[in-house]
């Protein structure tokens, strides 16, 4: 399940970033304190799963009970009376990746996504499929997995993918990001 997501604003951060606090207005209850913007910045849809310790409701406030599913290039707003602030979450921007119309793979320059890793501790982890390679520089130090410290229980890096068959065929695949006990996956193909 891919997970592309970047859920890191809240309602009053969301007004300073479409410059709009005059004209914005979210209508909640007294008891909903916190609201958070979840985006799917993807190509394809995207299912986020809820923590069970976190109530979601959406503006109407109907409950979203245990996943929320975006459509590609989607946005949805939901409010909790839970402190959601500190929640671990990873979010990836971009994907799928697709390497196309493939004559030889020395030809083919490298792909990328943002990873942003917030409130995890510890090292988070970044494992390519068989035929693909990954690195935080654009032109150099491609691996199948690379493992890097989240500073302050924060990253934000981009990760670049390069194809690197090792067969004649078409690839299918997930890059899969792992930090404390969250996971998330971004597609690979190439033709």
């Amino acid at each position: 399940m891919e997970n592309n997501i970047i859920s890191d604003y809240n309602f009053n951060k969301w007004k300073g970033f479409v410059r709009s606090d005059n004209n914005s207005v979210l209508s909640v209850n007294k008891e909903s304190l916190n609201a958070k913007l979840f985006t799917n910045m993807s190509e394809d849809s995207t299912v986020i799963l809820f923590s069970s310790s976190v109530v979601f409701s959406d503006l109407n406030q109907n409950s979203v009970l245990g996943s929320l599913t975006l459509q590609p290039w989607s946005s949805r707003i939901l409010i909790s009376e839970s402190d959601i602030e500190n929640l671990p979450e990873i979010n990836i921007a971009g994907g799928p990746l697709k390497f196309k119309d493939l004559l030889e793979k020395s030809s083919v320059s490298s792909l990328w996504f943002n990873l942003i890793v917030n409130n995890i501790p510890g090292q988070t982890k970044i494992t390519a499929p068989r035929g693909f390679l990954i690195s935080l520089k654009d032109d150099s130090d491609f691996l199948d997995t690379i493992s890097f410290n989240n500073d302050n229980n924060k990253t934000d890096k981009i990760v670049f993918v390069k194809f690197d068959p090792d067969e004649n065929k078409r690839y299918y695949d997930f890059i899969t990001v792992r930090s404390g006990n969250i996971e998330r996956k971004v597609k690979v193909t190439a033709d």
